[in-house]
């Protein structure tokens, strides 16, 4: 491993120039920390690996990837799911969308696929349970009258953070990695759009632990390899 920290290669002003709008959770800082503690953690340094040239290309791609899929930093929550949160009543909401119901320009849904008695149940396979996956099913609006049409968050793993985590399976996972109980994330996914510990380490989780199904790599081998076309495939997991 090389002494240069992480954070004295990727700086603060090369973070505002990629991401001048990035918003909450996306901080600079909250970055730096999480990476820190991972890399206190394990053997495995995230962006202190290889040759100074491997490490600026790990970054690159790490940046190249995070940057699509949060729309620069702006974007904590997939877009048709929760594009906008509705704060009401003391609580934050989300008022899920299908695409042909979702105004792409303004960024706002016109019919919720929860009113009316409907289910929300993407990203949850319920056959896998804890340990191996957080517990869920289907769930509907919050009540039909003064929260009508809208759902409480945190009763759906849908696409959220730096890397969109997504799945019942890759929640416990990341949990168990990034918090102090796996329970953290299964009971509270929206933190991975709210905390900076969350919304970063998620992607760092999914950069440096998963792995395609039969293999024994990762985005993390493969950007030290070189392979930029590796670590699209493992990430949309084609």
């Amino acid at each position: 491993p090389a002494l240069t920290k992480p954070c004295d290669i990727f700086t603060e002003e090369m973070f505002d120039r990629i991401a001048p709008n990035a918003v909450h959770p996306y901080t600079y800082e909250g970055l730096c920390d999480t990476i820190e503690m991972l890399n206190e953690r394990y053997d495995e340094k995230i962006f202190m690996m290889g040759t100074m040239q491997q490490q600026k290309q790990e970054w690159a791609a790490f940046l190249g990837h995070t940057t699509h899929e949060s729309a620069q930093y702006t974007a904590a929550r997939e877009a048709l799911v929760c594009a906008r949160t509705v704060e009401k009543n003391s609580g934050t909401f989300c008022k899920p969308c299908d695409n042909s119901n979702f105004d792409w320009e303004n960024r706002y849904c016109e019919v919720s696929l929860v009113a009316n008695g409907q289910f929300y149940e993407e990203y949850c396979d319920k056959v896998i349970t804890p340990p191996y996956g957080c517990v869920c099913g289907p769930t509907t609006e919050v009540d039909s009258e003064t929260r009508a049409g809208l759902m409480n968050p945190n009763a759906a793993y849908f696409g959220r953070g730096a890397i969109q985590l997504s799945w019942n399976a890759n929640y416990i996972k990341a949990s168990q990695v990034l918090a102090d109980s796996a329970d953290t994330l299964c009971s509270q996914p929206d933190l991975v759009a709210t905390e900076p510990k969350y919304a970063w380490g998620t992607a760092l989780w999914f950069w440096m632990f998963s792995s395609p199904t039969g293999e024994q790599t990762n985005c993390h081998i493969k950007a030290l390899e070189g392979s930029f076309g590796s670590t699209l495939r493992i990430i949309n997991g084609g």
